[in-house]
């Protein structure tokens, strides 16, 4: 990734961090996934084959742009959806910002609604939502997600990591996903859908 994007992203971490300050109202707040967990996400998926990647949860477009530079290099694209208006008015800035609007396939709406009429299938679903909400998404993000791809779940150690109990419950009741936990930023745990 070049010198001007790490700047750019630095800069929108900074941004966000700012805002949050100001703010305790959880769902106005930015809360990017953080540097070390944005460079995590864009080494796997430089090294990877993937080439789309379903993003449920924009916010201020942070992770966005790391995933959306992972895959500059092969053409690909990632969907991201934010239901939060004025996230998503600022995530589009950002993109804007980054020079990475072409990679970057940005939905305004509820996630839910969006999941139920999604065509296609995708590579990689990067989940960093409202978590309470994850077990009503299941049935559709295992029929979005290819059978050798990723499901890459934020926040899984903090904070709270046993309200993500039931619906890791579920991921592993199916028998179809081999998992491991990235002890990274606030954990990140990773669900590789298997091919048989």
């Amino acid at each position: 990734m070049d010198e001007r994007t790490l700047l750019i992203l630095k800069d929108i971490q900074q941004f966000a961090t700012e805002h949050d300050s100001r703010t305790t109202e959880k769902k106005e707040q930015m809360l990017i996934i953080g540097e070390d967990a944005g460079r995590f996400l864009y080494i796997l998926l430089s090294l990877s084959h993937y080439s789309t990647v379903l993003e449920l949860g924009t916010g201020c477009g942070y992770s966005t742009i790391w995933i959306a530079e992972a895959l500059r290099q092969r053409g690909g694209i990632v969907t991201t959806v934010e239901w939060h208006e004025q996230k998503y008015l600022i995530a589009l800035e950002h993109f804007k910002k980054a020079g990475t609007e072409t990679l970057i396939n940005p939905i305004h709406g509820n996630i839910g609604d969006v999941l139920q009429s999604f065509k296609g299938k995708q590579d990689v679903i990067f989940l960093d939502a409202v978590r309470t909400y994850y077990v009503d998404w299941w049935r559709y993000i295992d029929d979005i997600l290819v059978p050798g791809g990723l499901l890459l779940v934020d926040n899984t150690l903090y904070p709270n990591p046993d309200d993500l109990i039931p619906f890791f419950s579920i991921i592993r009741a199916c028998g179809m996903y081999e998992e491991v936990l990235v002890p990274i930023g606030k954990g990140i745990s990773l669900f590789y859908k298997k091919i048989n």
